[in-house]
């Protein structure tokens, strides 16, 4: 019995003199997992969208309150509506067939939609002679729309937006001779800035100003490249330079924020800007989900999505923004919440 407890308090001690030497010792931390600073409120509003996710078409977007769904790809004997549009309570406001004549496939790149009731859209159409040309369609939201056609060649969009004033701004490269997106090609302006009819008001951002061994438009790293406006300001995602910059509306950089990627493998899929110019992510690497682009150190912090989840609401694809709201979707639904900052 002596003994025993003599061993005891000899591991006593021995506990102590390891705390006291190695204070953390005993917490099993994970350093490579931040800590979320921010959390994801319950939602705000459910909406289900039972016809606007359909199996073999794109991933539908939202857009100054509206849900666009659109096929992809178009081929001649594609003869239904290849765009539709749902306003926020999912009623199918207007649907559409977007074709040129003459053309063997069309390829929608993205979408969007003004305050006034305007759907923009860019991509390429293709002839039968397999000839590409660049286009924007600028279409009325109506019972009975109307597109005006911009051919935007050899400056292709990848994304397009609306600014609050109703101008168009686009993201995207020219292409050169080969058709590349190699730094072989003939270096060029990657956003053109466009006046509500069309025609085009500025170029902003030389492609070799970005130093990124890609295309700074095209996709990459699971990525698609996309621009953002909000009251002020003209957000762009660039997945092949891992960055995200902002424009003043005259096309002046306010700033660019580089991500590491190095041992990584870092996966910053779609963004998303709130009326207050915050920027949050969905990331699938390392970790999956909702992220925060934390400005001072360029760099994604993670946000908590525990109470949507709790609430039946998990969060899934990040859609875009409503104001200070994050809207995405999970299981044919759209579901709005908000986050918040939990420290300074």
């Amino acid at each position: 019995m002596k003994n025993d407890k003599n061993l005891h308090a000899l591991r006593s001690i021995v506990a102590a003199l390891i705390a006291a030497i190695f204070p953390f010792a005993g917490l099993a931390q994970d350093v490579s997992a931040p800590v979320a600073r921010e959390q994801l409120s319950s939602p705000t509003e459910i909406v289900s969208y039972p016809s606007a996710f359909v199996v073999g078409e794109a991933l539908p977007k939202w857009s100054q309150g509206y849900l666009i769904a659109y096929r992809r790809d178009t081929a001649p004997s594609d003869t239904e509506a290849n765009l539709r549009v749902f306003d926020r309570k999912g009623t199918l406001v207007t649907q559409t067939r977007l074709w040129f004549q003459g053309a063997s496939l069309l390829r929608v790149k993205d979408i969007a939609v003004s305050r006034d009731g305007r759907l923009g859209v860019v991509g390429i159409a293709i002839d039968a002679s397999g000839s590409l040309a660049g286009f924007l369609a600028d279409i009325t939201l109506s019972t009975e729309p109307r597109a005006k056609i911009i051919q935007t060649s050899p400056f292709e969009g990848q994304s397009v937006a609306y600014a609050p004033d109703g101008t168009i701004w686009m993201l995207g490269y020219q292409v050169g001779p080969s058709r590349l997106l190699s730094n072989d090609e003939p270096d060029h302006f990657i956003v053109e800035h466009l006046a509500s009819d069309g025609v085009l008001k500025g170029e902003h951002l030389k492609r070799s100003s970005l130093h990124c061994a890609e295309n700074p438009a095209a996709t990459s790293h699971g990525g698609f490249p996309r621009i953002l406006t909000s009251e002020d300001r003209i957000g762009l995602f660039l997945p092949a330079c891992d960055s995200w910059v902002e424009l003043k509306p005259s096309g002046d950089v306010i700033g660019r924020w580089q991500w590491s990627n190095n041992n990584q493998n870092r996966e910053v899929v779609t963004v998303a800007m709130t009326a207050g110019n915050n920027v949050y992510a969905r990331v699938e690497s390392p970790q999956i989900g909702l992220f925060r682009l934390d400005k001072e150190n360029s760099d994604w912090v993670p946000v908590n999505t525990d109470a949507a989840r709790l609430a039946g609401a998990p969060f899934g694809w990040l859609q875009g923004s409503d104001g200070d709201k994050l809207v995405y979707h999970t299981k044919a639904r759209l579901v709005w919440a908000k986050p918040s900052s939990q420290s300074n």
